[in-house]
């Protein structure tokens, strides 16, 4: 999957007005730009190993799963939708952060040596397991439903009433029927 970000500093993207969901700076951006240039490498090195096409893109994730995955690993939590990386990909890969936070035994993550810290130790032993506990979005569940309503809420970029297309009126109706379902009264009888 493709690792990167955009400052949108003085640009305008027709899919967003203008919302900020989150922001870093000084020192801040600095621990974020980091942790994306720490994903890179392993990503591509595992996209690489295994022949993926179009550099896993979709396989191993989407754009959305490389910052879920950091802002995971930062603050604990992701507001991104959706999340499609596999499972079987997340644990390879997670042993990939795994070896370069512990030196990276070259066998397993070639040419990735140069480009590491004694400080980013932390942070990739963080992203290995971030990996274990982002949500994947190919198969709702019970359990995480309502997370993934706010996720998709949170990925949004209009304020409510102001969404330019039908659709994203329409899903979020969706979104809300789902979140009141979920959140009334059981339909099964209590013991």
């Amino acid at each position: 999957g493709l690792v990167g970000f955009h400052p949108l500093d003085g640009m305008r993207c027709p899919w967003n007005p203008g919302r900020v969901v989150q922001s870093a700076s000084g020192t801040d951006a600095l621990v974020w730009a980091r942790a994306l240039t720490l994903c890179i490498p392993v990503l591509s090195t595992y996209a690489t190993r295994c022949g993926l096409p179009s550099g896993g893109y979709g396989l191993v994730g989407v754009c959305t799963d490389s910052v879920a995955l950091v802002q995971h690993a930062i603050t604990g939590a992701t507001d991104e939708y959706p999340c499609v990386g596999r499972a079987e990909h997340r644990r390879v890969m997670r042993r990939l952060f795994c070896s370069a936070a512990d030196g990276l035994r070259p066998r397993e993550a070639p040419g990735l040596t140069s480009l590491l810290r004694k400080s980013d130790r932390s942070v990739l032993l963080s992203l290995a397991r971030s990996l274990t506990r982002l949500p994947c979005d190919l198969g709702g569940t019970p359990a995480n439903l309502l997370d993934c309503c706010r996720r998709i809420r949170a990925s949004v970029p209009y304020p409510p009433g102001k969404e330019p297309f039908q659709s994203t009126v329409e899903a979020l109706a969706i979104v809300a029927e789902v979140e009141a379902q979920e959140q009334g009264p059981s339909p099964f009888p209590s013991d």
